[in-house]
């Protein structure tokens, strides 16, 4: 297990999030 993999899994949650979030916004 790399931490560098896991933080990329997270990374890429979250910039999924964020298009979510500026629709919600909108």
């Amino acid at each position: 297990m790399n931490i560098f993999e896991a933080f990329l899994n997270v990374l890429a949650q979250v910039w999924y999030l964020v298009p979510l979030l500026l629709i919600v916004s909108v």
